[in-house]
C-alpha cells in the first residue's frame, strides 16, 4: 500500500510540473541522497487556507476528475478490513474503468521500456540512465552499462490535456459535501 501511495505522489508531482523532484519520494541510498537534499527545498508547499495558491493546480484538478468520474478517494480513504475480497472486487473493477476513462480522455500514457517485457533482462546505458527515466536497484555497479531484470516497463505522461480552470474553481475541493434538501 505504501508503494502505491508513493506513485500516486509521484504521479501528481509530475502532473504538477515537479517531476524533477519525485526522486525525493525514493528510500535514502548513498547515491541519491545528495540529490534529495538538494531537491528539498524545490518542492511545492501549498498553503491551503490562501484563496490564490490552488487555482489552476493540474495535479489537484486530475485527483478531482478521478474522484468524480471514479470516485478513487472514497476507495483509498475507506476501511477495507470490514470487507471481503468479493466486494472488494466488485467495486474495484467499476473504480478501474471510471479512473481509466479519465486518463484517456486528458492524458497520453506510454511505457517508457516498450521493447522489452517484464521479468527479461535489459541493458541501459549511460545516455539513458541520465535521466529519471530508470530506478536501479540491488548491486548496482559504479558506472554504466547496467544490466539486469526489468521489474516495471515504467509509465510516462506523454501529452496533458487537461481544460482551462475557471478562477472561481477551487482545486482543494476535491469532492463537494453532497446534501440532499428535503
Amino acid at each position: 500500500m505504501k508503494q502505491l501511495f508513493t506513485a500516486f505522489k509521484a504521479f501528481f508531482l509530475i502532473l504538477g510540473g515537479k517531476g524533477d523532484t519525485v526522486q525525493t519520494l525514493l528510500p535514502s541510498t548513498p547515491e541519491n541522497e545528495t540529490n534529495q537534499n538538494k531537491n528539498d527545498s524545490d518542492l511545492v508547499k501549498y498553503n491551503f487556507s490562501s484563496n490564490d495558491v490552488l487555482f489552476n493546480n493540474g495535479a489537484l484538478y486530475m485527483l478531482h476528475l478521478l474522484q468524480r468520474e471514479g470516485r478513487l478517494i472514497d476507495f483509498l480513504q475507506e476501511d477495507l478490513s470490514n470487507f471481503d475480497d468479493t466486494q472488494v472486487g466488485a467495486a474495484v473493477r467499476l473504480i478501474h474503468q471510471n479512473c481509466s476513462d479519465v486518463l484517456t480522455e486528458y492524458m497520453t500514457i506510454e511505457k517508457i521500456v516498450k521493447d522489452v517485457n517484464e521479468g527479461a533482462n535489459i541493458t541501459i546505458s549511460e545516455n539513458e540512465i541520465s535521466s529519471n527515466l530508470y530506478k536501479l536497484s540491488g548491486s548496482v555497479p559504479n558506472k554504466a552499462p547496467y544490466e539486469g531484470i526489468l521489474e516495471h516497463q515504467g509509465w510516462h505522461a506523454t501529452e496533458i490535456n487537461l481544460p482551462q480552470i475557471n478562477n472561481a474553481f477551487d482545486c482543494s475541493v476535491l469532492k463537494a459535501a453532497d446534501v440532499n434538501c428535503q
